[in-house]
């Protein structure tokens, strides 16, 4: 089996009170309070990977009738929720992926898409190891009620 795999993407709408320590359930609709407001937003991933590399995660977050941004943000924080060694110096690792000022702006459908790379000093090396994506629905409650 290849040893560097995406298996998993979600996302989650992080509210106020939730624990920073478990791993967070997927939210498939999102309700936002104000469309204006940037939004706080998770995104879990699940990795196969070696154990002896350094990889870099690049994660995008867009609505399904923007265009692809040419720039993508590696910036946010990274959470890790489970690391598991496996034989042939492999390992499974969970990592939540936190975005403060996701733009979730207009009601619809958002495209989260996660990549990851192998990494040099903090620089990709080479072509995307893997990408996995999933899709989510945002509406808002300032939106005609």
């Amino acid at each position: 089996m290849e040893q560097e795999k995406i298996s998993f993407v979600y996302p989650t709408l992080m509210r106020e009170g939730m624990f920073a320590g478990g791993i967070y359930a997927p939210d498939l609709s999102m309700v936002i309070d104000r469309k204006e407001q940037k939004t706080p937003i998770a995104v879990t991933a699940g990795f196969l990977m070696k154990s002896v590399e350094m990889y870099v995660i690049e994660v995008e977050i867009n609505a399904i009738d923007a265009p692809s941004p040419t720039e993508h943000s590696l910036s946010g924080h990274i959470q890790t929720k489970y690391i598991e060694r496996i034989e042939d110096g492999g390992q499974l690792a969970v990592y939540t992926m936190l975005s403060e000022n996701a733009d979730l702006s207009n009601d619809g459908f958002y495209r989260v898409i996660v990549r990851f790379y192998k990494t040099s000093n903090g620089e990709k090396i080479g072509n995307c190891l893997d990408e996995k994506d999933c899709f989510f629905y945002v509406s808002h409650k300032d939106s005609g009620e």
